[in-house]
This record gives C-alpha cells, structure tokens and sequence, in this order.
C-alpha cells in the first residue's frame, strides 16, 4: 500500500488564539462627535416681537397674496409690451411695403408718359424746387398783404 501521508494544520496556541481575540479590544475607542443640537437657536426678527402666531400667518397670506398680484401685473406688462412691440414691427413692415408700392416701376413702354412724371416727382432737386417755390409763394402774398394794409399786423 502506498504510504499516506497525513498532514495537520497547525494549531494555534493559547497566546495566538488571544492575539487575535484582542483585536477587537485594542481597537481606538470610536470618535465622539458632539451632539448638534436638535433645537437649533432662533431669533425672531424684530418686526415679529411680541406678535402671535395667528398675525405672523396672517402677514404671510398677505404677502403671498401680494406676491402672486406683482406676478400677475408682471405678467399682464409683459403681454401689453410683446403687442406693443408686434404693433410697432407690423407698421414697419406696412410703411415699407406702402413705400414698396408707391415705388413700383412703371413700365416705360406700356406709359411713357406716367413712368416720366413720377421719376421728375420722386426726383430730389424736383422735390427742393417746389419747397422753395412754396416760400417764394407765401413771401411773395406777405409783402402783396404788407403794400395793401399796412396795418394788417395791428388790426389781426
């Protein structure tokens, strides 16, 4: 038969065993946090001094109250500003199309004659002619008014 060979674990001694029981002795003590307190320190604010309960809630409400009013004052600001704005930025695009209109070439071989007269009128030297010519006009009635009633500025 073939020899077999038995082998022991090692036993551990008495002074071993306790080596490793003592661990859990020799561990530090755990740190001691200190306690925060449950009640935390509050001061009530000097406008709420010597008010009951019932009046610091009923303040609440109201500033809740009043807070959801500035909202909805907000709210109705901002819409009268978007129309404002959607008003103005359609009469820009109204005034432009108008002026896209007023622009519009006529055709030089369908009518001559009108596509001619609106260039001399949109024409700017046309333009200042008939500014001064308007000047000259009312200067001219002013001193036609002067030789006839001298007096016409005492009499109005």
């Amino acid at each position: 038969m073939a020899d077999s060979v038995v082998v022991e674990e090692a036993v551990e001694t008495p002074q071993e065993a306790a080596q490793f029981t003592d661990i859990n002795q020799e561990a530090p003590p755990p740190v001691e946090q200190p306690e925060l307190e449950t009640e935390q320190s509050f001061e009530v604010p000097d406008k709420f001094q010597g008010k009951s309960m019932e009046d610091v809630i009923s303040s609440y409400e109201n500033l809740e109250k009043e807070l959801g009013r500035k909202g909805q004052e907000i709210g109705e600001l901002r819409k009268l500003t978007d129309g404002i704005l959607q008003q103005q930025l359609t009469t820009t695009q109204s005034g432009t199309e108008a002026q896209d209109d007023n622009t519009e070439d006529i055709d030089f071989f369908d009518d001559p004659d009108k596509a001619v007269s609106k260039a001399i009128e949109n024409h700017p030297k046309f333009r200042e002619f008939e500014e001064q010519q308007k000047v000259q006009a009312a200067s001219a009635t002013t001193t036609q008014l002067k030789s006839a009633h001298p007096d016409y500025l005492e009499v109005v």
